[in-house]
């Protein structure tokens, strides 16, 4: 898990847009489709990488992002 979250947050710091659309298209967007993946993963990304994982969960998949959910349930 450490390894992935690393490697994302690595990815998210580009400036490229390539490896940007990598990034959204190859790793988030697969990482989205589960949305209890989503949640284990974004809590561990940083707060960049966690709003590009939350913003392919609602523009992709139409649903909350993962972590807002999860607060929603606790409060």
């Amino acid at each position: 898990m450490h390894s992935v979250v690393f490697f994302i947050d690595e990815l998210a710091q580009s400036k490229d847009p390539l490896v940007e659309n990598v990034l959204l298209v190859s790793l988030l967007e697969g990482i989205a489709v589960d949305a209890r993946v989503a949640r284990t993963i974004s809590r561990n990304l940083s707060p960049h990488s966690r709003s590009l994982l939350h913003e392919v969960e609602s523009k992709i998949y139409g649903r909350a992002p993962s972590g807002e959910e999860q607060r929603d349930r606790d409060e």
